[in-house]
């Protein structure tokens, strides 16, 4: 019987498309597992279940590279991993550059890179060529985003959100890179190369100046967002306001690792109701009269479901990175984060007018580029996927040197064994 391990870096951003695959999974001839990469215990784990198959994330630390070597050179597992970032500026070549990854390894140490759409698949896929990290386009698949699957699944969220009978409207937020100080940046190993930089070499590489400089203007952009939140509950009392937390938020939250400030703020507001589990927005959505954002593939979904959207929108800001990447996707309305009754206005319209959606060919475009999606009816990338993994798939030999298996072998004596 094949052993399929899923091995997650974030449970709660990942943990649907997990369950949505192994869903799939249920009448297979395969045994599953799921393990976190982070757990103290995960190699006595790995030689317990000795997986033919681990499908994991891709490739953003050294100590990742040390994890996935062991798989292939003691278990021969195939190791395929799914980026679940469809929505970038594939133009922007430094962007594409932070995607791949800053760590050199083998062309064979990953068999599979799986993205949700064919942009992804195209920027992504030149740039591991250039950089030597992939054999043949073959490595290359395109599956969708599992979380745009229209499931119905009830959980006490909705059941509570069903039996309001007032209008809704779902507000995201998203804004953990707040949180993070420089040293957090650096530990985090994914934001530049750090090995064999000096902390003073890593404070004035490009990259991480332009990464702090994004995070500073994002500080203000998120006290205006909490604000115009704030101010909307107050001005619209008869209004259920549903504020959903970003997975990484989430996490952060559950582990108390930091304060979330700026959370705070929304709490004993009669018509704020805070989710801070990791559900898809696609349970929410059908109950809501409005989507109101900062920026992300929000808008995609949105639309799928026929929820008209509100983007916040940066403006007045130096960093480009910040700018452009709130401005990828066609929203249906759109007021600057300074206007304060921006949410208010587009609520008022809401009330006068009722169903606020309205169809346009760029989003319909997006979401087959970004997301392979066509329409609601043949779109399964969950089931794909469990086909794939059942699949025959190539076993790529490790090439690794011998300075590089002693790294690794000292990796596992010094994290996992001593």
């Amino acid at each position: 019987m094949k052993r399929i391990l899923f091995l997650y870096n974030n449970y709660e951003r990942e943990y649907t498309n997990i369950e949505l695959i192994c869903h799939e999974l249920k009448n297979k001839n395969v045994k599953v597992f799921v393990e976190g990469i982070i757990d103290k215990n995960l190699v006595k784990k790995l030689f317990y279940i000795k997986p033919h198959i681990v499908f994991t994330f891709p490739i953003t630390t050294q100590n990742q590279i040390y994890i996935y070597e062991i798989l292939k050179v003691c278990f021969h597992s195939i190791i395929i991993t799914f980026t679940t970032e469809g929505l970038l500026d594939y133009h922007d070549k430094d962007i594409v550059k932070t995607w791949v990854g800053f760590y050199d390894y083998s062309p064979t140490l990953i068999d599979y890179h799986a993205y949700w759409g064919r942009l992804a698949a195209k920027y992504i896929g030149q740039e591991l060529f250039k950089q030597d990290k992939i054999l043949g386009k073959y490595q290359i698949k395109v599956f969708g985003n599992p979380m745009y699957e229209k499931v119905n699944k009830e959980n006490k969220y909705t059941t509570i959100i069903k039996d309001d009978i007032r209008e809704k409207v779902l507000i995201l937020t998203g804004f953990s890179i707040t949180l993070y100080s420089k040293q957090d940046l650096i530990n985090a190993q994914d934001v530049v190369k750090i090995e064999g930089k000096s902390k003073k070499e890593i404070l004035e590489d490009k990259v991480f100046k332009k990464t702090c400089e994004r995070i500073e203007e994002e500080k203000i952009y998120c006290q205006k967002y909490i604000y115009q939140i704030i101010n909307a509950a107050y001005e619209n009392p008869n209004i259920l306001f549903i504020v959903k937390l970003h997975p990484q938020e989430i996490l952060i939250k559950k582990s108390r690792s930091k304060k979330i400030e700026y959370l705070d703020k929304l709490k004993n507001i009669d018509n704020i109701y805070i989710i801070d589990k990791s559900i898809p927005i696609g349970v929410l959505l059908p109950y809501c009269g409005l989507l109101v954002h900062y920026g992300s593939t929000s808008d995609l979904e949105s639309y799928i479901y026929k929820v008209p959207t509100l983007k916040l929108e940066l403006n007045n800001v130096s960093n480009k990175y910040a700018v452009e990447a709130n401005r990828l996707t066609q929203s249906t309305f759109y007021a600057d984060i300074d206007d304060e009754s921006a949410i208010s206005k587009c609520v008022m319209e809401l009330k006068k007018k009722g169903n606020l959606f309205k169809e346009n060919t760029i989003t319909q475009q997006q979401l087959y580029d970004y997301m392979n999606y066509i329409d609601e009816y043949s779109y399964k990338p969950s089931r794909k996927i469990a086909d794939f993994l059942c699949g025959k798939l190539k076993y790529n030999k490790p090439k690794i040197n011998i300075k590089e298996l002693y790294k690794m072998i000292n990796f596992m004596i010094k994290n996992y064994i001593s």
